[in-house]
């Protein structure tokens, strides 16, 4: 019943007005059920106004989840899905009507699927256009145009797996900090600017600006701060401008969330915090659909960064805090190491803020077990230093130990100069539980102080700690 009442939250009125108005009869239970989950009310009190058993309930509870689902299909429709229904009729077409009414069908399915830019479709009907012209001068430039889209289909196909390639890549240079990626990064972008510049297709525009956007925060900032490069802001400008004016195309009707997820990440890169902040409350209710479907298209798993961030804002470590929280059904399977680690080391700060200290440690040992962070020295450090101070909090001084101990290791293999947020967080434990007390507050105060004033860029989960000295002293003595 969480998930009936999670599809009834995203219902637009329309919705809920369309859905209301197919019930046969007002009386009906099933439609009783949608206004009473709609008013909010509990499942014991909607048992109890409509005086049935829980059997009887989970039953209503499936027909209408039937009657919602089968809404929202009917509206998925488009005028797109009737030229699909056209084409897979070609053939009798061209075997039943006279020549002349052929003609004039295709050229029409032609202009309709220009407009949708179905390069596949398109193939198919340039194949008839040209078996109908076989005698005709026409026949030439048809099978140009046959030729060239399906020149076009194979560099689309082509264009969607640099995308889904580069985000994979993505994933393990901003969250992994494999710097080595970046070679393949740029390799990926410059391939992707070659292939939309063979044709003037606004799918391929899209699919190079996802790129470009997260290539030029995050991979190659240096570069996008050339005089001749055009602001993000206008790229923005021109991904909406596409979308506006193909407004039933499927694909763009998914990616508009893609976008102002990469919005939300721009504004939140550039302390833009008041659009941030008005961004994160649309993006919300969508962040599971983000996290589970878009991987191909952007690395989704980055929204919870600036998510946690910006929720952290201005919070005092004294008091409990309640953040945003991941359903706890969210279905991982299949995505990408990158994007588990967010959603682990998400879900745990949120335990950790909410003072369940035994749940965010336990997050974050099955995170180990997930994923192999064996060559990502600098990510692993930094989780074993956050485990180590939840084990601080819980007086678990062994497994504190076990954990700090191992953090000192990985320091080892790193370049101690350029990881000063860690060496710092290392000393701050240790200072924890070193017997020598003087000046312990100044000590500490200075390890936080290099934490907190510590210029890094990307994902670095030792941001989160918000940490007060005098609570932590507190929980020594």
């Amino acid at each position: 019943m969480k998930k009936l009442r999670n599809l009834i939250d995203l219902l637009s009125e329309a919705d809920i007005e369309a859905i209301h108005s197919s019930f046969y009869r007002k009386s009906d239970k099933v439609a009783t059920l949608f206004q009473l989950l709609i008013d909010g009310m509990t499942n014991e009190e909607i048992r109890e106004h409509l005086q049935i058993s829980l059997n009887a309930y989970t039953t209503l509870g499936s027909r209408l989840n039937n009657k919602i689902q089968n809404h929202l299909v009917e509206i998925s429709d488009s005028p797109k899905d009737d030229i699909l229904k056209k084409l897979r009729s070609l053939d009798d077409l061209l075997f039943i009507e006279e020549p002349g009414i052929a003609l004039v069908t295709l050229k029409k399915l032609e202009r309709e699927l220009i407009k949708y830019d179905l390069s596949n479709e398109l193939t198919v009907v340039y194949k008839h256009l040209k078996r109908l012209h076989i005698n005709k001068p026409d026949y030439f430039n048809y099978s140009k145009l046959y030729n060239r889209h399906v020149a076009y289909s194979l560099a689309l196909d082509k264009a969607e797996d640099i995308l889904s390639n580069y985000f994979k890549e993505y994933g393990f240079f901003y969250v992994m900090k494999d710097e080595e990626r970046a070679v393949k990064l740029n390799a990926l972008f410059e391939e992707m600017i070659n292939v939309s510049a063979l044709y003037q297709s606004h799918r391929m525009q899209v699919y190079k600006s996802a790129i470009e956007i997260m290539h030029r925060l995050h991979v190659n900032p240096v570069a996008s701060k050339r005089d001749d490069r055009r602001p993000i802001e206008s790229i923005f400008a021109e991904v909406d401008t596409i979308f506006a004016k193909y407004p039933q195309d499927s694909i763009y009707i998914n990616l508009r969330l893609v976008f102002r997820a990469f919005q939300f990440e721009y504004y939140f890169y550039y302390l833009i915090i008041d659009k941030a902040d008005d961004l994160q409350m649309e993006l919300k209710p969508n962040i599971p659909q983000l996290l589970v479907h878009y991987e191909n298209y952007g690395f989704s798993a980055q929204v919870l960064n600036g998510l946690l961030h910006l929720q952290l804002t201005g919070i005092k470590t004294s008091d409990p805090i309640i953040l945003y929280r991941l359903p706890d059904d969210l279905s991982i399977n299949g995505i990408s190491d990158p994007s588990v680690v967010m959603i682990y080391v998400y879900n745990a700060m949120c335990k950790f803020y909410q003072r369940e200290y035994g749940k965010a440690a336990k997050l974050l040992f099955e995170l180990g077990n997930t994923v192999s962070f064996k060559e990502y020295y600098l990510l692993h450090a930094e989780i074993k230093c956050i485990t180590a101070l939840i084990k601080f909090y819980q007086k678990d001084l062994l497994l504190f130990t076990q954990n700090l101990a191992s953090a000192k290791r990985l320091l080892r293999k790193l370049n101690k100069s350029s990881v000063p947020q860690l060496v710092a967080m290392i000393k701050l434990l240790g200072i924890l539980v070193s017997k020598n007390d003087e000046n312990r507050d100044e000590r500490l105060l200075k390890q936080i102080s290099i934490m907190e004033n510590t210029g890094l860029s990307g994902y670095n989960p030792l941001s989160y700690l918000k940490l007060d000295h005098k609570s932590l002293i507190s929980l020594i003595q």
